[in-house]
C-alpha cells in the first residue's frame, strides 16, 4: 500500500480478487490507539499530533478503573449536549436514580479554563453514594468522597469523570 500526496491510498487488497480497478481508491486519516479508543484526525493529516490529544489522567493505575457506559445516541444539536455536560449541577435534579445526590445541591459548581480544555466541576466530602456508585462499589459504611468533572476539548470532545471513594481517603 502506498499513499499519495493526498492521502488517497493505492494498491488497496481485495479480498479473494487479483485485478483491482484502477478508481478503487480511498482516503485514509491517521489513527491512534489509546485508552482503548481508536481515535480519528480527520484534518489535515499533516497536522495530526497525538501529543496534542486529551489525557484521561490515573488511566490504567491501580486503585483506579473506567466503566465503560457504552454507546449513546442523543438526537440533538451538539450544542445542546455540550451545554447538558458542562452543568454538573444538574444531575442532582434531573438524575436522581443514577448519578444525582440530592445532598449536591448546595455546592456550587466550579470552573477551570487551560490551553487544552474547559472543565467543569463539583467535590462533596462525606456524602451519601449515587445510586450508580452503590450499585458499582460496596462502600461500608455509605459515606464517599465524590467528584464529578466535565471536560470538554475544542472543536468537539467532551468527557466525563466521576470519582468516588471512601470518605477520608
Amino acid at each position: 500500500m502506498r499513499l499519495s500526496r493526498h492521502g488517497i491510498r493505492r494498491h488497496w487488497p481485495i479480498p479473494a480478487q487479483t485485478l483491482i480497478p484502477p478508481k478503487a481508491q480511498c482516503r485514509n486519516f491517521p489513527v491512534i490507539e489509546r485508552y482503548g479508543l481508536i481515535w480519528v484526525w480527520m484534518g489535515n493529516p499533516t497536522l495530526a499530533n497525538p501529543a496534542s490529544m486529551p489525557k484521561v489522567e490515573k488511566w490504567g493505575e491501580p486503585g483506579w478503573d473506567v466503566i465503560d457506559g457504552g454507546y449513546q445516541y442523543h438526537p440533538s444539536n451538539l450544542l445542546n449536549i455540550i451545554e447538558n455536560l458542562m452543568d454538573p449541577s444538574h444531575t442532582t435534579f434531573l438524575h436522581p436514580n443514577t448519578i444525582g445526590n440530592p445532598l449536591a445541591s448546595d455546592k456550587p459548581v466550579s470552573t477551570e479554563k487551560t490551553d487544552q480544555y474547559i472543565v467543569a466541576y463539583r467535590w462533596l466530602e462525606n456524602t451519601d453514594a449515587s445510586p450508580n456508585d452503590r450499585r458499582q462499589v460496596d462502600f461500608a459504611d455509605g459515606k464517599v468522597d465524590r467528584g464529578q468533572f466535565f471536560y470538554f476539548h475544542l472543536p468537539a470532545m467532551s468527557r466525563v469523570e466521576i470519582i468516588v471513594m471512601p470518605a477520608g481517603t
